[in-house]
């Protein structure tokens, strides 16, 4: 009972505090007009200002404050409050009186307690906001609308760290033919590339063969198909590289008088040898002849090759026209690099034999792509510069059988 009577001393002294924001109490009477009575009139008997007969104040509703309490307790007090007061119970409810009480008050402590939920939300709202939502929206949207560098205000300056340069070992070009891995072909041979490509190859042995090359119209010959890798053995052997006078690649000389001697050949092929010959540029070809096989012209280029014992010889038969500046010439071969050289190197030897500044790039461009290409110079005549097929050195022979002069233009192309 002492805790009680401390309980409902302190929520008197909080209903004097809040006195001023509590409102009157509002009913019906039984002549149904609207009366107002204080509340300490809750439970009395007051007259109506219309009909001046007597209404009974209700009390039956739970004060504002009572929520402090637990259910049982409020009860508690509100009921001895009443029995204290009258000495009875209320009256409207012994009655039984029809009417309901229509209060309109203000609860601050929930005014405060909806306001408190209020402000939780928003802060974690904000909270989840400006970590989470916004960079996402920045990232978004605004990422391209950042200016590049920050103002100089607010620019901070980092100490750079020092760099460690780490010099990587240079692994050196590979040299030679690139192509092919020529070790893998065979233990040795010859691997054919001409010059357009789509040549065919006849092979024979150096000793059997005779100087003229009526005998690759014999039965018993020798025809190598693609590819063009001929696995032979250590000795002396003759290759002979065959094109069709039709060819495809070979009239697109017709800027550089192919046509011409395409009609020399088909009228009179036993006598073009020597036309024929004189048309292409020079190789290391000991012999240019005219051969009908099958019905079909073909221009034949005759080559002896030394065949060592677990090495591969690479060659490319050239079938360019003469009357070809370099720098024509270059157009004409393949776009694909087959070989590896130093360039530094190509070119010393290039000015060691008098080769003149203008052709130097458009050679360098040949040897990269066919490995050989000759040329007339004007102190040791016609020279054929070659690339190894195995480590990419330089060679630059002397073709001694070739007797004629340098190059000469076509008067018209």
């Amino acid at each position: 009972m002492l805790r009680h009577g401390r309980r409902r001393n302190r929520l008197k002294d909080l209903k004097g505090l809040l006195w001023p924001i509590r409102s009157m109490i509002e009913f019906k009477a039984d002549c149904g007009h609207t009366v107002r009575a204080k509340d300490e009139d809750a439970g009395k008997v007051v007259r109506c200002a219309y009909c001046g007969r007597e209404a009974q104040v209700p009390q039956d509703e739970q004060d504002e404050l009572d929520f402090l309490f637990s259910p049982a307790e409020a009860d508690d007090s509100a009921s001895s409050a009443a029995v204290k007061a009258h000495g009875a119970p209320s009256r409207r409810r012994s009655s039984g009186m029809p009417f309901q009480p229509s209060r309109s008050r203000a609860d601050p402590f929930l005014l405060v307690k909806r306001m408190a939920y209020v402000a939780a939300i928003l802060i974690c709202a904000i909270f989840v906001g400006k970590k989470y939502a916004w960079p996402a929206v920045e990232r978004a949207f605004l990422q391209d609308e950042k200016p590049a560098v920050a103002p100089a205000d607010f620019a901070v300056h980092r100490p750079k760290k020092p760099t460690i340069e780490v010099q990587k070992p240079r692994t050196a070009g590979r040299m030679g033919f690139l192509l092919e891995r020529l070790d893998k072909l065979g233990r040795e041979g010859v691997y054919v590339r001409s010059v357009p490509e789509g040549a065919t190859v006849y092979h024979a042995e150096a000793e059997r063969t005779p100087k003229e090359l009526k005998w690759l119209v014999e039965p018993n010959t020798d025809r190598v198909v693609s590819p063009m890798s001929i696995d032979l053995k250590p000795g002396r052997h003759v290759l002979v590289v065959t094109l069709p006078i039709n060819d495809r690649h070979l009239k697109e000389y017709r800027h550089f008088g192919y046509n011409e001697l395409r009609r020399k050949v088909e009228e009179d092929p036993e006598r073009s040898d020597d036309t024929v010959d004189r048309y292409f540029r020079p190789d290391t070809a000991t012999d240019v002849s005219v051969v009908v096989l099958r019905g079909r012209i073909y221009i034949a280029r005759k080559y002896e090759v030394s065949v060592h014992r677990n090495e591969w010889t690479v060659l490319a038969p050239l079938f360019l026209p003469y009357r070809c500046a370099l720098a024509d010439l270059h157009k004409l071969v393949s776009r694909e690099e087959a070989y590896g050289f130093s360039e530094t190197d190509i070119l010393s030897e290039l000015e060691f034999y008098g080769v003149v500044d203008r052709d130097h790039r458009y050679i360098v461009d040949i040897l990269r792509r066919v490995g050989s290409i000759s040329y007339h110079t004007d102190s040791g005549g016609w020279r054929m510069f070659m690339i190894d097929s195995l480590g990419g050195d330089f060679t630059a022979p002397k073709l001694a059988h070739v007797r004629r002069g340098p190059w000469e233009p076509l008067s018209q192309p």
